[in-house]
């Protein structure tokens, strides 16, 4: 097996319309993982790491990303960086060979534009289905599993969703949604009639990225604008993994909560590399 990191160069190109994916699909062995924002309101010192180097019960956030996509059966991890790249890319090597996987580095100039310009960067590395997670989102074990075990062979997206209200920490930040016959209906933060909330761990396939170009020429550079552009085309579907834990990791009180949910769920604290 062949283990390390290399450098890739981000890219934005043009594709044929999204929608339906041909092909029944292999399983998932690769992911993208979106670690280029600046982190502000997590980091309150200027000499505060890159976010994504934030350390939760003795292990980083990254290394937690990693750990989670690779415990799904991933072996080939792209990194999307942006902020704080050159402190984040020598960490990336270590960590890889700690999980047994090859973990690539994506470097986006344009990280200040939003999630979705971040996840386009990866376009050009990505030929298939892939799982994409946030860097600063904390899964337990079995979570990202369920998702990728959910995947039908084509959907363009399949996003893990939350139906255990009562347990959301904060309902009121979280990006809803609605779903009907396993579809995704509706997503945003300021719906109000609503079954589930976005947990951050996706399944998706190149058309995908299709969604997000089409986002981006109507001035939107986020994740949550492509998705509903695969609502609007009724490729969107939305798979439950009520009673896993998960975190978004935002501010020192999330950071908090993740300690207080996790620990060290994912395994024992491991060198960042």
């Amino acid at each position: 097996m062949t283990v390390g990191s290399s450098v890739l160069a981000g890219g934005l190109t043009g594709a044929a319309p999204y929608g339906r994916y041909a092909r029944v699909a292999p399983p998932v062995t690769t992911a993208v993982i979106l670690a280029a924002g600046e982190g502000s309101r997590l980091r309150r010192r200027p000499d505060a790491p890159p976010k994504p180097l934030t350390s939760l019960s003795g292990q980083t956030l990254l290394q937690r990303a990693i750990r989670s996509v690779t415990e799904a059966g991933v072996r080939d991890v792209l990194v999307v960086a942006g902020y704080g790249a050159d402190k984040l890319i020598p960490h990336l090597d270590g960590i890889a060979r700690t999980f047994g996987a090859t973990a690539r580095a994506i470097y986006n100039p344009a990280w200040r534009l939003g999630n979705g310009a971040s996840a386009l960067a990866a376009a050009p590395h990505v030929d298939g289905p892939f799982l994409l997670t946030m860097c600063d989102h904390v899964f337990a074990p079995g979570l990202l599993q369920r998702l990728c075990a959910a995947d039908d062979g084509h959907s363009p997206l399949t996003l893990a969703v939350d139906g255990a209200l009562e347990a959301i920490d904060d309902v009121d930040e979280a990006t809803k949604v609605r779903i009907e016959d396993g579809r995704i209906m509706a997503i945003g933060k300021q719906l109000t009639d609503f079954d589930a909330v976005d947990t951050g761990a996706f399944v998706c396939r190149p058309p995908f990225f299709d969604a997000l170009r089409d986002a981006r020429a109507g001035g939107d550079h986020t994740v949550t604008g492509a998705v509903l552009r695969l609502v609007a085309s009724g490729t969107a579907r939305a798979v439950a993994v009520d009673g896993l834990a998960w975190q978004d990791v935002d501010t020192p009180a999330d950071l908090y909560a993740a300690e207080a949910k996790f620990g060290s769920a994912v395994g024992e604290p491991a060198s960042a590399g």
